[in-house]
């Protein structure tokens, strides 16, 4: 991970873009997920997968 950013946070439910460095054989690069959390106790959840930005 890179880098962070709150794409929306309202009060029980999140969204977090974050930018992240990515290797494969051969290739260096980067992408940028959206990951989808929601409130649970005693912590956040991710509630759907991360999509590619």
């Amino acid at each position: 991970m890179i880098d962070a950013q709150y794409g929306g946070i309202p009060a029980d439910t999140a969204s977090v873009m974050v930018v992240c460095r990515q290797w494969t054989p051969g290739h260096a690069g980067g992408t940028t997920v959206d990951v989808r959390l929601s409130r649970a106790r005693p912590r956040w959840e991710v509630t759907a997968p991360p999509r590619a930005g």
